[in-house]
């Protein structure tokens, strides 16, 4: 009986909605479950940004070219905070194919490109809800430009 007591419940492991992309909670389907500003006990069901988008979903082709999309979109997520990505990060990189050589060369000149046009930020991953279009995103950056 110890043992009962002891485990986790199985069938609780896949509750929703549960926080997923972009610090939204989701529902199964991924759809971002979105409290009514006005109304604390109104949820609402929106999609993300992506889905106002017509580029051929599913996508077919190879996912390595997502995953180096997302490694990229970090490593300059930790450039624009002024932090060095860990050892770990440029190790996943190289699995993916992007050299440690390269990835330090877009980290220099996604910086680089950032201080010679005056580009700063107001914030990074800011979630954005747009009630008409019924989406719930977040923005990768908000530029502050000169």
């Amino acid at each position: 009986m110890t043992d009962l007591l002891a485990a986790p419940d199985d069938f609780m492991l896949d509750t929703f909605p549960r926080k997923g992309r972009g610090g939204f909670y989701r529902n199964q389907a991924g759809e971002c479950v979105v409290v009514h500003p006005k109304h604390a006990n109104k949820v609402l069901i929106y999609d993300g940004a992506s889905s106002l988008l017509d580029f051929g979903k599913p996508y077919q082709g190879d996912p390595i070219h997502g995953e180096r999309g997302t490694h990229v979109h970090t490593l300059c997520g930790h450039a624009l905070r002024g932090e060095q990505p860990p050892a770990e990060l440029v190790a996943h990189g190289e699995t993916l194919g992007i050299s440690a050589a390269l990835q330090r060369h877009i980290y220099r000149e996604f910086i680089a490109v950032r201080a010679a046009h005056g580009i700063g930020w107001a914030a990074i991953e800011e979630p954005v809800v747009h009630d008409g279009w019924r989406v719930a995103t977040n923005v990768d950056v908000v530029d502050v430009m000169p």
